[in-house]
Parts: C-alpha cells; sequence; structure tokens
C-alpha cells in the first residue's frame, strides 16, 4: 500500500513536470509567461507529501535495522555491529582455527618422529653399553660384591659376624655399581646422552604447546559457534543497511526538492501582480 502510494506522489510530480513544460514549449513564440501559481502550489504540496511519506518509510527501516543489530548484539556481545565487521570477525577466527589445526598436525609429526628416534637410539645405546668388554668385567665385580652382602646379612642373622662389616661391603658395592653405570655411559658414548636428554625436553615442550593450541581452539570453536547465528543474519542485515542507504538518498532528493519547490513558490507568489494570487 506504502509503495502505491509513493508511486502515487512521484507520478503526480511527474505529471506536475510534463504540464508546466508543455505549457512552456507552447508559450515559446509569445511573450513569455509564469506557470500559473495553483500548479507550483500544487507541486509543493505533493513535494511535500513525497518527502513525508518518505521520511515515514524511512524511519521504519532505521527501526528494523535498529531491531536487527540489537538481535546480534543480544547473540555476540558486541557494540558496534557491522556486516563488515562480522565477516572480518568470523574469517580471522577461521584463519586462526585453521592455523592453529596445521600447527598440531605438523607438532604431531615432529612429536611421534622424536619418540621414534628416542627408542631406536636408547636401543642402539643400550646394545653398545652391554657388549662393551669393560662394563662386562665390572657387572662381575658387582655381582661378587652382592653374593658377599648376602653371605653377610646370613652371618649377621646367625650371629656369627657383627653387624659393623657389613658397612665395608655396603660401600664397596656400591662403589662397583657407580663404576658399572659410568663404563656403560661412555660405552653409550656421551653425545647419546645429550641427545636423548635434548629430545626428551622437545617432547617436554611440545606437549606444553599441544594443550596451549588445545584451549586455543577450544576458545575460537565456542567463540564459532556463538557467532554461528549472527552469521546466518548477515544477508537480513548487509540487505537491511542497503535499504536503509538507498532510503537516506531518496529522502536527501526529496527534502531539496520539496525546499527548491517552496523557496520558488515563495519568489512567484511575490512578483506577481495581486490579482494573480
Amino acid at each position: 500500500m506504502r509503495s502505491l502510494i509513493l508511486a502515487l506522489l512521484i507520478g503526480s510530480l511527474a505529471t506536475i513536470d510534463s504540464t508546466r513544460a508543455s505549457e512552456q514549449t507552447a508559450q515559446a513564440g509569445g511573450p513569455a509567461s509564469a506557470p500559473p501559481l495553483d500548479a507550483t502550489l500544487a507541486e509543493v504540496q505533493v513535494a511535500a507529501q513525497l518527502h513525508d511519506q518518505l521520511a515515514q518509510d524511512h524511519a521504519k527501516l532505521r527501526a528494523q535495522l535498529e531491531d536487527l543489530r540489537d538481535a546480534i548484539r543480544s547473540q555476540t556481545g558486541w557494540i558496534g555491529v557491522t556486516p563488515e565487521a562480522l565477516r572480518q570477525a568470523i574469517e580471522k577466527l577461521q584463519e586462526q582455527q585453521e592455523q592453529l589445526q596445521l600447527d598440531e598436525a605438523a607438532a604431531q609429526g615432529r612429536r611421534e618422529g622424536l619418540e621414534r628416534a628416542i627408542s631406536e637410539y636408547s636401543i642402539r645405546a643400550k646394545e653398545r653399553a652391554q657388549s662393551d668388554p669393560v662394563a662386562d668385567e665390572l657387572q662381575k665385580v658387582v655381582a661378587a660384591r652382592e653374593g658377599q652382602l648376602k653371605l653377610m646379612e646370613q652371618q649377621v642373622r646367625s650371629g656369627t659376624t657383627s653387624p659393623d662389616g657389613m658397612i665395608g661391603v655396603q660401600v664397596a658395592l656400591a662403589q662397583a655399581r657407580a663404576e658399572l653405570a659410568a663404563a656403560r655411559q661412555r660405552a653409550a658414548g656421551t653425545g647419546s646422552v645429550d641427545a636423548l636428554e635434548t629430545w626428551n625436553r622437545e617432547l617436554l615442550n611440545l606437549s606444553v604447546e599441544q594443550r596451549e593450541r588445545e584451549a586455543r581452539l577450544k576458545f575460537i570453536e565456542k567463540r564459532l559457534k556463538e557467532l554461528s547465528p549472527a552469521q546466518s543474519r548477515l544477508d537480513d542485515l548487509t540487505e537491511t543497511l542497503d535499504e536503509v542507504r538507498r532510503s537516506e538518498v531518496r529522502l536527501e532528493e526529496a527534502k531539496a526538492r520539496a525546499q527548491a519547490l517552496e523557496e520558488r513558490y515563495k519568489i512567484e507568489s511575490q512578483s506577481r501582480p495581486q490579482r494573480d494570487k
């Protein structure tokens, strides 16, 4: 109905303009004659009605836009709601999500590679240590000291030996074990131990970084879920905003025309003889 009213008002202005142009063309050969004041007044009235109608329509569009923005604000918690801001926020979150997933895939590959390298390196180091002749001899010393300690413990329990004598045997066993461990470490190689320590530290760092990525991904997924209803309204928001902008242009044009016609009517009414008014 409102569209019909607007069409009628615009048609009325067009008819008046056409009539004025026809009258001016018909009078082109004779003395200049100004159009009747009634015609100018009719133009002023129709232009004012058109402006009022467009102003009402513009106010309704503005209200629709604010209602839509309020709904999106309640869903997102944002104050300034524009299609551009929403799209940029969603695209940025999606890019961050994809980058985190890519980083996690790369970290998972490195973690598996480190675990495999540690396992293989540890096996080789153990094999080298076990095949070392010095370590083999020291292992025999350790076994002998352990046997000596067991025998001493039995003698103490039977009361044939004083417990004080066990101290020297225990010290000797501890020294033998320390020498065996040192020999095995030398056989495995100092570089091997350092490499294993470095890789294990890196595994620990990867584990910490994984927890951080998981927390960030969880937050992004939650935020995207919150923005999902707003995303479905992006088209409505864009369309309504475009309608408001077009309405503003039409309203400004109608206002300018109404003011121009009113000013022309004032000038013509002042310049006409009293009988033409």
